[in-house]
């Protein structure tokens, strides 16, 4: 296999052997490192060599201005934004919520060659005719809605400028002047030659600066793209070539050099794993390696879609193989990132009684902090947090912690003085912790401190120097989220052999290199291709008007990279994620089903599933058994009630029925950074309720959901914010998980009006809890049975009841094919449940019969899923009083063994 780089290195030998006044200009600076390696190899003469650079490097020469960082480039932008005429101007904190978003569309427009004023005053036009019915009675709201639009080609044109009068710029920004500037350029390097190499997507100013130089017929440009992917209109790595030939007058008169059939000519074995979670990949991913040989190994890449599966490969990596790591791991995931969250939790939350004893301990029990305090109090931390456990505070005064302490305690003095609610405060302050960390750290060599402390020495220098030049930036919480857009830039580096051995590296870095063995990680729809998602206030139609890139571009650039990874290569390890969680669903990318299906001789797919392998000792299951105490917390229990989910909780485990309803054990409390599976189905049952409960008694009409759909906003917003966090400042998954839950309720809405339409629907009651008591043998007293139904109506005079599920649920899962298992089996766990519904509602309504099911949000297709008795000869969906006399006795055996003091609770394998 001959790499793209060493064909073109040679190629260019051949071609023009002096190559000292020469630019070779590179997808990235590490392409780059490999041609000089390939040209060192590939000649045997000492020779100047030519001058390698990365695109951004070499964009940044031609604009004579200097990049500028993400947050000094949002500080500039407001204080651009402060400059113009609009009222009630936002604080900074708000204002970089959206200043974000609208400092990438400000890149775009740059880059892309757009006028600003021209491509806003369309976006104010349609905003306008989007308001038009408000034109007399404008609210105060829309007003300034619209003023906002107003407002931005006045705002990009005070930043620009803002910007080139300190001689920097954003990345947008630099590309426009290069652009400005390629032509006085050419005439300062009259001899030099200019060499473009393994471009795929170019933006406009990419494009023309290109395009300007063949032109003045003073460079070439070399592709890296397979005649298979060109050929194929509809394939998407092949989208930015097609483009680039139709549209640059250059390929009218030359061919594209550097166009391959390496794809479809090579052999190639592509194995394709599903695997459940981003630790199993990593342990596949060791097992694969540990079966080459230590040649294949050396011309190995692993590719992470994901950055987060960065530490559980390294440390799947078998012993003795070394690796290159080129991605660089986030710094925001070393602990004194966490250090730094908890300070700003500790000085943000203003008590009016001291501190609060959740912060103080986060911060105590902080690793760096523990090592710092306990140098002469061994074990004083856990001492402290006992003894205010024991004596249950919950708010703490400066005077207190002191006296815990020794007083003159220099952390404890620094950490608790006062609140450092000021920015020049806090950031004096840590940085004065830094030092100590930094002093203490090689006093007694602990390496991996002193190098995390270095990285936020350079952080909060910064801070700094920020507050300095900008003292609009007030108060903590703007503070804080100039740091974490800082940190999140920031990357801890790796050192390694850059040309041999095993590389290990993100998607980006991959560009430009070939490697006989490739394996990719974590291959699925969302990640590769990234979706659809963007972070933009420039409409789609808009985007497409203009030139700029929408998610279907940026869909063809992971294309590109993906399949340009397996042009050359021999074997490939595809790996995705199985396992599904509230937002992602666990699919494999397109791209392996387009593998799959492509039908290339040469090309060899094998898939398969992969679980991960499990150490061979296991723990011994726990046996707890009964004595009367426990009896008589379950008797306790039987007065309060069981519900089916408890029920299901024994069958399924019962050492964790133990622990939550004898022990009373409660899962701990937990802030939910990222919205959780029950928090998801809580607010959508409680939208529903609110949504429904006017139609208690109705006859649903087309009228009421029209007034569902009115409302559905606003009681979302409403239980979102109660369960969850506030929808002002919504980014991220969170954002996305409030869209999701949004379109899962519209969806309902839209699926239950059209059953409306087919049959009368009359709402009976909505999370109404209806109970029993049953008589269970052997036990003293009786035992209540309670559940909460979330929905009863009646359809041409048949009771449904309806389970809102927000996870996957089978119809399958609704199917009792005999009554043997029930008891015992979680797999049965949805058939107990309506069950449990269908007995509960037909004792307290004269043993009417029923029809009992679930809709999931996360199969809306099949709609409403009833139960079904496959062992009646008809009406089996129908739960009448003969199966729920069957279904009670499997009841009372339940609660008979759960009552039984003989048999123990005994740990299931889960």
């Amino acid at each position: 296999m001959t790499p793209f780089l060493a064909e073109i290195t040679d190629k260019i030998i051949k071609e023009n052997p002096d190559f000292s006044n020469t630019i070779w200009v590179f997808p990235s600076k590490r392409a780059g490192v490999f041609a000089a390696n390939y040209l060192k190899k590939n000649n045997s003469k000492t020779i100047f060599a030519p001058e390698f650079l990365s695109i951004e490097a070499f964009i940044t020469r031609l604009a004579v201005i200097e990049p500028a960082s993400t947050e000094t480039s949002l500080c500039l932008l407001y204080e651009s934004y402060l400059e113009t005429g609009i009222k009630d101007k936002e604080s900074f904190s708000s204002f970089i919520g959206w200043g974000t978003t609208i400092l990438q569309d400000f890149n775009e427009i740059d880059r892309y060659g757009v006028t600003a004023k021209k491509l806003y005053t369309h976006i104010q036009n349609l905003q306008e005719v989007s308001h038009w019915a408000l034109e007399e009675d404008k609210t105060e709201m829309v007003k300034a809605y619209l003023k906002f639009w107003e407002i931005l080609p006045e705002l990009y044109e005070r930043f620009t400028k803002k910007m080139l009068a300190q001689g920097i710029g954003h990345q947008g920004l630099l590309y426009k002047k290069a652009k400005e500037n390629i032509a006085q350029f050419l005439i300062d390097l009259p001899a030099t030659t200019f060499y473009f190499i393994g471009f795929n997507a170019l933006n406009t100013s990419e494009s023309d600066i290109i395009q300007y130089i063949l032109s003045e017929k003073r460079g070439s440009i070399f592709w890296d793209l397979d005649q298979y992917f060109l050929e194929n209109p509809l394939h998407e790595a092949g989208y930015f070539m097609r483009k680039h030939l139709k549209n640059w007058p250059y390929f009218q008169e030359s061919k594209p050099e550097g166009v391959s059939n390496r794809y479809t000519s090579t052999e190639k074995k592509v194995n394709i794993y599903g695997v459940p979670k981003s630790v199993s990949q990593a342990q596949l991913i060791g097992e694969i390696l540990n079966e080459f040989s230590q040649e294949q190994v050396l011309n190995t890449a692993i590719v992470l879609g994901d950055e987060e599966l960065l530490n559980p490969v390294i440390h799947a990596i078998p012993n003795g193989l070394k690796a290159n790591i080129t991605m660089g791991a986030p710094l925001s995931g070393v602990p004194m990132a966490t250090l730094v969250a908890h300070l700003f939790d500790l000085h943000t939350n203003n008590y009016s009684n001291g501190w609060h004893i959740k912060q103080v301990q986060d911060v105590l029990t902080h690793p760096y902090i523990k090592l710092l305090v306990e140098v002469n109090q061994y074990n004083a931390v856990n001492t402290f947090i006992y003894d205010c456990q024991k004596q249950n505070i919950s708010s703490l005064s400066t005077d207190y912690i002191n006296a815990a302490f020794n007083t003159s305690h220099t952390i404890i003095s620094l950490l608790f003085k006062d609140k450092a609610n000021v920015p020049a405060a806090f950031v004096s302050r840590f940085q004065e912790l830094l030092w100590v960390l930094n002093d203490f750290s090689e006093k007694n060599k602990q390496p991996q401190i002193s190098s995390e402390v270095r990285y936020f020495i350079e952080i909060f220098d910064g801070l700094s120097a920020q507050l300095t030049a900008f003292p609009f930036i007030d108060n903590l919480s703007g503070l804080k989220k100039i740091y974490l857009e800082t940190l999140s830039k920031k990357r801890l580096s790796f050192s390694g052999d850059a040309l041999e051995g095993l590389q290990l590296m993100g998607m980006l870095e991959s560009r430009n290199l070939d490697f006989e063995t490739v394996i990719i990680a974590h291959v699925n729809e969302g990640i590769l291709p990234g979706g659809k998602s963007t972070n933009s206030y420039i409409p789609l139609s808009l985007k497409k008007i203009f030139g700029l890139p929408s998610f279907k571009e940026k869909d063809a650039v992971y294309a590109y990279h993906f399949y340009r990874l397996l042009q050359r290569a021999k074997n490939v390890y595809l790996l995705y994620n199985t396992a599904t969680d509230v937002l992602e669903g666990g699919e494999p990318s397109r791209f392996v089903h387009q593998l799959k299906t492509q039908g290339i001789a040469k090309v060899q797919v094998n898939d398969q599933l992969a679980m991960p392998i499990l150490d061979a000792v296991t723990p011994p299951l726990i046996e707890i058994k009964k004595d009367q105490s426990v009896i008589d917390q379950l008797l306790q229990k039987a007065k309060s009630g069981f519900s089916p989910s408890a029920l299901n909780t024994y069958i399924r485990n019962p050492i964790d029925f133990y622990k939550r309803y004898v022990l009373k054990l409660k899962d701990p409390e937990i802030l939910e950074e990222l919205i959780a599976y029950n928090t998801f189905g809580t607010i959508v049952h409680d939208s529903l309720q609110a949504l429904y409960t006017p139609a208690i008694g109705q006859v649903l009409t087309e009228n009421h959901f029209k007034e569902f759909n009115q409302q559905l906003p606003h009681i979302l917003t409403h239980f979102f914010e109660k369960h969850h966090s506030p929808t002002k400042s919504l980014k991220g998954k969170n954002l996305i998980a409030f869209s999701v839950l949004l379109q899962y309720l519209k969806d309902f809405l839209e699926y239950d009006q059209e059953c409306a339409k087919k049959e009368a629907i009359c709402i009976e009651s909505l999370e109404k809890e209806y109970q029993m008591t049953l008589q269970i043998p052997g036990v003293s007293e009786s035992v209540l049975f309670k559940g909460s139904l979330d929905r009863v109506d009646k359809r041409n005079g048949v009771t449904h009841i309806i389970d809102f599920k927000t996870g996957a649920v089978k119809p399958t899962d609704l199917k009792l094919k005999d009554w043997d298992g029930l008891n015992n089996s979680p797999e049965r766990a949805k058939v107990l449940q309506l069950l449990s519904y269908a007995l509960l509602y037909s004792q307290n309504h004269g043993n009417t019969p029923v029809k009992t099911g679930i809709y999931s949000f996360k199969n809306t297709q099949d709609g409403y899923m009833f139960f079904e008795d496959t062992l009646k000869p008809s009406n089996k969906n129908i739960v009448a009083e003969d199966t729920c006399n069957a279904f009670k006795e499997v009841l009372v055996g339940i609660l008979q063994e759960l009552f039984n003091i003989e048999t123990p609770f005994v740990e299931k394998e889960v």
